[in-house]
């Protein structure tokens, strides 16, 4: 059915039940301090150690607010899906401020808004776009104290 790659795996290598049923899935976390952990690297790291186009699914759940270049970060992903495959993103919720600055890793947050800037069909993607990869802002979600993305990766 496909290839999955569950960024920030963490504790949980089924990717919270986000990854679609019957996906082959690579793990990843920065250390390897867990044994399910395929794929130790560092995401500020580029280019991530994953060829071109070798997914068909990416999960980055309770990850993106670690880092501090979110370009970087979905132009990465951009690289490593296949064309017409999708990013699922999902992350903390600026409205409740306690929650989103919590961890002392937290080094950004994010508004219901924020990934419509990679779609061009967008409003804010169509003035402002912030990459050069084209996606497709399948649907944006706010479930209460979180966020939840989907970006279809769109050709050059």
């Amino acid at each position: 059915m496909g290839l999955a790659l569950n960024l920030g795996c963490g504790k949980r290598p089924d990717g919270r039940g986000q990854i679609p049923f019957g996906m082959d899935i690579v793990n990843h976390d920065q250390t390897f301090r867990y044994e399910h952990v395929d794929v130790a690297w560092d995401l500020r790291d580029h280019p991530w150690p994953w060829p071109d186009e070798m997914f068909d699914y990416v999960l980055a759940y309770d990850v993106i607010e670690h880092l501090i270049d979110t370009i970087a970060f979905v132009d990465e992903c951009w690289r490593i899906l296949k064309v017409g495959k999708v990013l699922v993103i999902h992350t903390n919720n600026v409205e409740f401020l306690e929650q989103a600055w919590r961890s002392p890793s937290h080094k950004k947050v994010f508004t219901i808004d924020t990934f419509d800037f990679f779609d061009p069909q967008t409003k804010w993607g169509s003035e402002y776009p912030e990459s050069d990869y084209p996606w497709e802002l399948k649907h944006k979600v706010r479930e209460g104290l979180e966020l939840k993305f989907c970006l279809k990766k769109r050709a050059l």
